[in-house]
């Protein structure tokens, strides 16, 4: 591994967005989602990743460092929050959409099997109207009232980023470093406070943990911006130790298990010092053909894996439940290891054949319409 700072560019200046580092990230840690959830569907083995639920704030601190990456100077050379929210959902919405049908798919073969009694079709419509708008369903309309997303639970932390993506294009680059520090400052007090009330930080995906998700978003997503505009160092170039160092660290943390009475003060030190330190010095790696390939591909599929894998699951689950009359709760780790597979594999194809296909058509059209004075710039941030 060479540490050497380079000398012929400055830090994520001009065209050198390097970011496959990031991308090596984003990618580990919707693998390690993933694996969380698969839990779900086993009854006596143990919790693979017993930190998982921290990858969301790991996402969100990406999302902040690479949005501003993105964004940061076409906002301030005129680019509108209008133009910018909807290069968002340019960027997000697709594959979710996509998930939706899956999970249509689902609902499809449990009326077959075991008839319409199972669900309400009220709750049942209203359900995939509001996600479909990307909102979470009321408890009082709802197929699953104690989660925000009843057909896709991980959504959650999409509908909360997006949030946080419109106060950014609406205010984020008018920001001075006083206001960023104190967005930080505020946040993270919130965020501590959350930790021990809850005793993680694991809240965000129900009704009843839901609040915890504000202060998780704002501190990781702010504090991404604020590594980005203010934490510039020279590059270090690093062909193969570093970013395994990097994956062996990401994956420690997610899969550690502090225990209960630890759980608030670990989950802080991840989300507060670990992930901070990570990111910040990742952005700075500059990666050598080898993980360059390994990080692009991580990188692509990473969001199309963390936004299908549990429709894609639940219909794997309940095709399979249905065939072979063997309850969710009868399948091993054989059963879980086809799962996994099936559900990467799906992700991985809608993304390259249908996601980008998509995105590339809609940012064009988007373009033609900013030329005649509709919104423009919708190649969203990865």
């Amino acid at each position: 591994m060479s540490t050497k700072p380079s000398q012929s560019s400055t830090w994520m200046q001009g065209g050198d967005l390097h970011l496959h580092s990031l991308h090596l990230l984003r990618g580990a840690a919707a693998l390690l989602v993933m694996l969380l959830h698969l839990h779900g569907y086993l009854t006596d083995e143990p919790i693979f990743v017993a930190s998982g639920h921290l990858a969301v704030d790991l996402f969100f601190l990406l999302s902040g460092y690479v949005i501003a990456v993105a964004y940061d100077h076409k906002l301030k050379a005129g680019l509108t929050c209008r133009s910018f929210f909807v290069a968002r959902l340019v960027r997000l919405a697709p594959l979710y959409l996509l998930s939706l049908l899956f999970a249509a798919v689902t609902v499809m073969i449990a009326v077959v099997d075991h008839g319409f009694g199972i669900y309400s079709r009220l709750h049942l419509i209203a359900t995939f109207a509001f996600s479909m708008l990307f909102l979470p369903t009321p408890p009082g309309l709802s197929t699953f009232p104690d989660i925000l997303f009843p057909q896709n639970g991980p959504a959650w932390s999409l509908f909360f980023e997006l949030l946080v993506n419109l106060a950014y294009g609406a205010i984020g680059v008018r920001l001075g470093r006083r206001a960023l520090f104190l967005i930080v400052a505020v946040s993270g007090i919130a965020l501590i406070g959350t930790a021990f009330w809850f005793g993680t930080l694991e809240g965000g995906a129900t009704w009843l943990t839901y609040p915890a998700a504000i202060p998780r978003v704002v501190f990781s997503f702010s504090l991404g911006v604020l590594i980005f505009r203010h934490l510039r160092q020279p590059a270090i170039h690093s062909r193969r130790l570093l970013p395994v160092i990097l994956l062996a660290v990401t994956t420690a943390v997610l899969v550690f298990d502090p225990g209960s009475r630890l759980r608030p003060l670990y989950n802080l030190a991840a989300v507060m010092i670990i992930w901070p330190t990570i990111v910040a010095l990742s952005a700075r790696v500059r990666f050598g053909r080898m993980w360059t390939k390994v990080s692009s591909a991580l990188g692509e599929a990473s969001y199309g894996i963390y936004v299908m894998h549990t429709p894609v699951l639940n219909l794997v689950v309940a095709a399979s439940e249905w065939m072979t009359r063997t309850k969710w709760t009868g399948h091993g780790l054989i059963f879980a290891g086809v799962s996994l597979v099936t559900a990467i594999s799906f992700s991985s194809a809608a993304s390259s054949i249908y996601d980008r296909p998509l995105r590339r058509m809609l940012s064009a059209a988007l373009s033609r319409s900013g030329r005649r004075g509709g919104p423009s710039g919708a190649e969203g941030a990865r």
